[in-house]
């Protein structure tokens, strides 16, 4: 019974609203966050990557217009694949913060899945819908 537990905590202007998902890294060295903000004028809805062992913000991905829901890294821990209610999901690169590929879907984008091997994301919709896509090419 002798868990040693030690709280640190990190706040972040953009971060001091709902965290609404977060993925660590398959090597356990970055932490990827998503979250939503309403500004005065807008919904800021960025996501995060973070450095575990220090706490530091490592980059910051933008580019959407509603709320994040679902955050994932692929099993090689090079890309960050994120869903949204603005209807996309998107691949970044972890380590630049490069946009790599956009898909938008029907409706708002609640959760979503990669394979073991990385070769399929699986996304659900808020319509019902799942999405399978490959990603035999990125």
């Amino acid at each position: 019974m002798g868990h040693d537990y030690r709280k640190t905590t990190h706040y972040d202007r953009d971060h001091r609203s709902s965290v609404t998902a977060l993925v660590v890294t398959p090597n356990g060295r970055k932490i990827v966050s998503a979250s939503r903000k309403l500004t005065s004028t807008s919904w800021k809805n960025p996501v995060k990557v973070w450095d575990v062992t220090t706490g530091e913000q490592l980059i910051t991905l933008n580019h959407y217009s509603k709320e994040v829901t679902a955050v994932l890294v692929t099993p090689d821990g090079e890309k960050v694949i994120s869903g949204s209610w603005d209807k996309t999901i998107k691949m970044w690169n972890i380590n630049n913060g490069e946009l790599i590929k956009n898909f938008t879907g029907d409706s708002s984008i609640g959760c979503c899945a990669i394979t073991p091997d990385g070769s399929n994301i699986i996304a659900g919709e808020a319509s019902g819908q799942l999405h399978f896509l490959q990603l035999t090419n990125y």
